[in-house]
C-alpha cells in the first residue's frame, strides 16, 4: 500500500522585518509532554502578524473575545491523559488543545462537519488565535482521529 503524500498547509507567522534590516526573533511551535517526552505541534498564536499587526491585537480592535475566553479555558485544563494516548514514535502530532480548540470553536461558530472544521481554521480569524494557526490536512483524518480516536467520542 502506497503511502500518500500531504501537502501541509501552515499560516505564515513570520514578522514584518525592522526598518533596517534586522530580522524578527523566532520562537519554537514545539511543545514537549513533561511525563511521555513526546513532542507535539502547539504553535503560540501571539506569533501570527495579519500585515504588521498581530492577530491579538486585530481581534481586540474588532472587539472579537470570544476567542481568548475559549483559549484561556481550553489552556486551564489538563490534557495529559490525552497526550499519553499518542505513540512516542513518529511526525510529531497537533497538541490535543489545539484540535479540541478548533473543534470547540467550530461549534460554538456553527461549523460541525470535518471538512467544514477544515476549511474553518485556515479562513477564520479567530479559530486561528484558539488554534495557532494549525492547518489539518485537508483528508479531514486529523480531525475525525482526535474527536473519535482521542477523545472517545
Amino acid at each position: 500500500m502506497d503511502k500518500q503524500k500531504r501537502v501541509a498547509i501552515k499560516v505564515n507567522r513570520d514578522n514584518q522585518f525592522d526598518l533596517f534590516g534586522g530580522q524578527p526573533s523566532v520562537k519554537p511551535v514545539n511543545k514537549k509532554n513533561s511525563t511521555t517526552g513526546r513532542v507535539f505541534i502547539d504553535p503560540a498564536p501571539h506569533d501570527i502578524y495579519l500585515g504588521v499587526a498581530r492577530l491579538e491585537d486585530h481581534l481586540k480592535q474588532a472587539g472579537i473575545k470570544a476567542p481568548f475566553v475559549i483559549r484561556q479555558l481550553l489552556q486551564s485544563q489538563d490534557w495529559s491523559t490525552i497526550e499519553a494516548r499518542y505513540a512516542t514514535s513518529g511526525r510529531a502530532p497537533y497538541a490535543p488543545i489545539c484540535m479540541v480548540g478548533l473543534i470547540l470553536y467550530g461549534i460554538l461558530q456553527g461549523v460541525s462537519s470535518l471538512r467544514g472544521l477544515e476549511k474553518f481554521a485556515r479562513v477564520d480569524l479567530g479559530c486561528m488565535w484558539v488554534t495557532g494557526g494549525i492547518c489539518p490536512d485537508p483528508l479531514y483524518t486529523t480531525i475525525y482521529s482526535i474527536k473519535n480516536d482521542r477523545l472517545g467520542a
